[in-house]
């Protein structure tokens, strides 16, 4: 039989496991926001409002991306159809080369998705790790149809790539100097224009890297108090 001090030491150590493998759960999927312009330090001013965020979630073989712009920002000048995405860039740390098996699912379509061969990522960012490429149909074709397929701020994309996880988004990071530092990825939109005081502006927007949750960090500390109360109420 445990006595009461050790019930409730019992109690909480359940209680923290479950909560520690809740937020594994929670630890397979993330999100990037992209809210700061990939220029010089000195020249910041925000906050700005967001060019868009990308979530992605563990999949069966891989991992599910969407990728949101945000069509209320100012940048867009209230014309959120005439603006689009054209690339999306962001730091990975696995072990894959070459091209990448992705599918599209939903929304805009991606034109294609590659490992980057360098550690040169855009606006200047070097990756400690590789990075994978997502372009989109963006240039300014001849064709009507494929002038339709880009990617513009009205629309969301959703695609799937495979041999991947989302353990080997978050273990790795970007650098540029005198840049915003360090970033999980890099967008690149156009036409993008804020107004009055948040300039400058520009075609390339980062993710910054977050600080660490701190709920995860309350669960991780009372996991091992409870260890500590019931080591100590069983010696």
């Amino acid at each position: 039989m445990f006595t009461g001090k050790q019930y409730i030491a019992l109690k909480i150590a359940a209680f923290c496991a479950f909560s520690l493998a809740s937020c594994g759960a929670i630890a397979a999927s993330g999100s990037m926001t992209f809210d700061l312009p990939a220029t010089g330090i000195p020249s910041l001013h925000p906050v700005y409002p967001d060019v868009a965020t990308l979530t992605f979630a563990d999949i069966a073989g891989g991992v599910q991306f969407v990728l949101t712009p945000n069509s209320s920002s100012s940048g867009v000048k209230n014309d959120p159809a005439k603006s689009f995405v054209q690339e999306l860039q962001f730091v990975y740390s696995g072990s894959l080369s070459g091209s990448l098996v992705f599918t599209d699912v939903y929304g805009a379509a991606v034109q294609s998705v590659k490992i980057g061969k360098t550690a040169k990522m855009d606006s200047g960012y070097t990756s400690k790790s590789d990075y994978i490429d997502v372009n989109f149909f963006n240039n300014a074709p001849a064709k009507k149809e494929s002038k339709d397929s880009r990617f513009n701020f009205t629309q969301t994309s959703t695609w799937d790539i495979s041999g991947i996880t989302v353990s080997q988004l978050g273990n790795t990071y970007a650098t540029a100097k005198n840049k915003p530092s360090p970033i999980d990825g890099i967008i690149s939109v156009a036409p993008y224009a804020l107004k009055g005081c948040l300039t400058p502006t520009t075609s390339n927007w980062v993710s910054a890297v977050p600080e660490p949750d701190t709920s995860s960090l309350i669960i991780t500390g009372l996991g091992l108090l409870g260890f500590m109360v019931l080591r100590k109420n069983n010696s």
